[in-house]
């Protein structure tokens, strides 16, 4: 009798351990390279399997692989038939996320693609890919709805305070904000914010910091106030060492350098160019310039003495 029972459990474990196994020959088959393989013997688990983990592991591996091919449509489909049978929060979460990326890559109109990704914030939303999810809308909201970009993103520091989200979303917030001198006081809260939370990455936070000290200069352009003015450099000159980007730095030091003088000098021509350079909202790519103009200021000041 025992050896019956024990035959009977061996006879039921072999189809796990046949699985188990085709899922790492999968796995190995894709690490090689062997990526119609690799797909064929996740398509194998998938269809033969009744072990629920072993089809939410396999059918999350294919999708992704699928996916990588340049198969959207056959990745949405089996991310669906995931989300419809997996019982597992967090790969549910992932799944649905994932549809929501693929949906940016099929070009549907951006309202659908908001809904998307909002499913994800409202069915699951304590899980890291909601934080994701809003973030995202975020961005897409940025694109199409450009007056509502502000509130976008300060939903995201509002819903999930002091994570890596709302540091992210602090700063798209401040630089929005900083378009256009739309609200300069606002944006020197959301950037400072971003710069203080500490779930920030270190480049957010130090491009927080930056360009939360443009931003002062910015409104210290609108008034004459020396106070204003040394409010600004004091700033500058306080974030300055704790800055490690070369760029950040570049325009960091170009920030402080602009307020040596209390008050503007409109005969100098560099001066002028310094201004108009404080008065946009300043991107990356220009750091180029920034750095001519940085040099050039520098040679100036020497030949003055």
């Amino acid at each position: 009798m025992r050896l019956s029972v024990i035959a009977c459990v061996v006879v039921l474990a072999l189809p796990l351990v046949a699985h188990g196994a085709a899922l790492t020959d999968a796995s190995a088959k894709w690490t090689a390279g062997d990526k119609s393989g690799a797909i064929a013997a996740w398509r194998g688990v998938v269809s033969t399997s009744k072990d629920p983990k072993e089809l939410d592991n396999a059918r999350s591996r294919l999708a992704d692989a699928l996916l990588a091919t340049g198969d959207t449509a056959g990745a949405v489909a089996v991310w669906n038939e995931l989300i419809q049978t997996s019982a597992q929060p967090t790969l549910l979460a992932t799944a649905k996320m994932r549809v929501a990326y693929c949906a940016t890559k099929q070009k549907v109109p951006v309202k659908d693609q908001i809904a998307a990704f909002m499913r994800v914030v409202n069915e699951h939303p304590t899980t890291a890919q909601a934080r994701t999810c809003l973030l995202r809308v975020a961005y897409l909201k940025d694109k199409s709805e450009p007056k509502n970009a502000a509130a976008a993103f300060g939903e995201v520091s509002a819903r999930y305070p002091g994570t890596r989200e709302a540091a992210e979303a602090d700063y798209r917030r401040g630089m929005v904000c900083e378009r256009g001198r739309q609200n300069i006081d606002e944006a020197i809260r959301a950037l400072e914010a971003a710069a203080e939370n500490r779930q920030a990455t270190s480049f957010v936070r130090q491009a927080a910091a930056v360009e939360a000290g443009y931003a002062r200069i910015m409104k210290y352009m609108g008034s004459a106030s020396k106070p204003d003015v040394q409010a600004a450099a004091d700033y500058i000159k306080r974030i300055i060492p704790t800055v490690t980007d070369c760029e950040l730095l570049a325009r960091a030091r170009l920030a402080c350098a602009a307020l040596d003088r209390d008050q503007p000098r409109e005969r100098d021509p560099l001066h002028r160019r310094l201004r108009r350079e404080l008065q946009v909202v300043l991107r990356p790519e220009r750091v180029a310039h920034l750095r001519e103009l940085l040099v050039r200021q520098a040679a100036d000041r020497a030949e003055r003495g």
